[in-house]
């Protein structure tokens, strides 16, 4: 068997599959650089909202986006039938939407090789019921590259009350990525991903139908906001 390995650009010949993975967990917090006080991080290219992924955080912070179906999140890279747009891009256009939220980790001092579906344990709240969520993990150069690893989105339940912190679990696709050593994980939250997932109008009904939209206020609570990912021993 043999499998290739994003982030190495490599084959590798297997005796077994799946491989035996251990599991990292990194959580939210509000990074000090931009907020140094106690509320949410705020700042960023265009006024977006930026956050740390870390290995250990008790963070009650909270960071705050909105999805606005009249010019929605875009898609950009990844699982598509255009061949042209698909697989891995430079994301930094989508980072620096005001729409779109970035959490970034230090920069490794080894190598990490993710095998398998990071899971996203997302705490959080909405003010308009009629919502979506799209997660996306990424791999950032120190040039500041920033390129999709593996992504999520889930249409949040419309019955769930609105304002009450929800806890929202999203499995990524399927990967094997090495992030080399001085590279940074970056995991990038938004209300979408147009055209490739229908935008939320913000409005009940069936999407095909609708004509009247509503944005979509999002506000993810730092605490009990968990990344996992399986890595690969030795990677």
């Amino acid at each position: 068997m043999r499998a290739f390995v994003t982030g190495a650009d490599e084959w590798r010949n297997l005796e077994e599959w799946p491989l035996a993975t251990s599991q990292v967990e990194l959580h939210l917090a509000t990074d000090p650089a931009t907020d140094p006080g106690t509320g949410p991080a705020t700042g960023g290219a265009a006024g977006r909202t930026t956050g740390r992924l870390v290995s250990g955080s008790d963070d009650a912070g909270q960071t705050t986006f909105v999805f606005d179906p009249a010019d929605p999140t875009p898609a950009l890279g990844g699982r598509t039938t255009d061949p042209s747009e698909s697989g891995a891009k430079d994301n930094r256009p989508l980072a620096a939407r005001s729409d779109v939220v970035s959490f970034t980790g230090d920069a490794l001092p080894d190598p990490m090789e993710i095998c398998g579906n990071p899971e996203l344990e997302l705490r959080l709240a909405v003010t308009n019921p009629h919502s979506d969520v799209f997660v996306r993990l990424c791999d950032v150069d120190p040039k500041g590259r920033v390129v999709n690893i593996a992504d999520a989105f889930v249409r949040l339940d419309p019955s769930a009350p609105t304002e009450h912190r929800q806890l929202v679990r999203l499995t990524l696709d399927p990967c094997w990525h090495r992030i080399v050593a001085g590279h940074r994980l970056q995991l990038l939250i938004a209300g979408g991903a147009h055209p490739r997932f229908a935008r939320n109008l913000g409005t009940p009904g069936p999407v095909a139908d609708g004509s009247a939209l509503e944005v979509q206020p999002h506000t993810i609570h730092h605490r009990d906001t968990t990344l996992r990912l399986p890595v690969v021993a030795g990677g």
